[in-house]
């Protein structure tokens, strides 16, 4: 067996891409990027989904930053007036919507953690439904997966 036969990847009876033979890293770290399996989430499909969240974050920082300078206009514009009730009011006022703004960056953080953990939750259910009757794991007789060697 030739070197490039020994870093070629292969095709195994389960129908995954797994490398074989040893190799250097740059050559095992290109076909694990251009393989469609690594593992359980294709690179193309993770890039898509982190530029989702970068997206999701952009906007809701923007939202927060948005409502949080309404809340200090408020804020500066009840310093600018000289009756003290409509001054409390303007700065109350201003101090809440401030506040808002803090509680929706907060509980947009807390709905992101949801959702990037709903979706694994998702996405493992699936391949559970997927996976044999017998109910093991598909790669647990190919020594070159990482599931039979303990894991990531």
């Amino acid at each position: 067996m030739s070197q490039t036969d020994a870093n070629s990847t292969a095709e195994n009876s389960q129908g995954t891409r797994t490398e074989r033979g040893g190799g250097d890293a740059v050559g095992s770290f290109l076909s694990y990027v251009q393989s469609d399996q690594t593992g359980v989430v294709g690179v193309r499909e993770g890039i898509s989904y982190g530029l989702g969240l970068i997206v999701y974050i952009l906007a809701l920082l923007l939202v927060t930053a948005v409502v949080n300078g309404i809340g200090g206009a408020f804020l500066t514009g009840a310093l600018s007036v000289d009756n003290g009730i409509v001054t409390a009011i303007l700065g109350l006022f201003g101090f809440a919507v401030t506040l808002t703004a803090i509680v929706v960056l907060f509980a947009g953080f807390a709905g992101l953690q949801y959702k990037i953990i709903s979706d694994a939750v998702s996405r493992g259910t699936d391949l559970r439904d997927r996976l044999p009757a017998s109910g093991g794991c598909p790669h647990a007789a190919d020594p070159q997966h990482p599931s039979s060697r303990g894991g990531w």
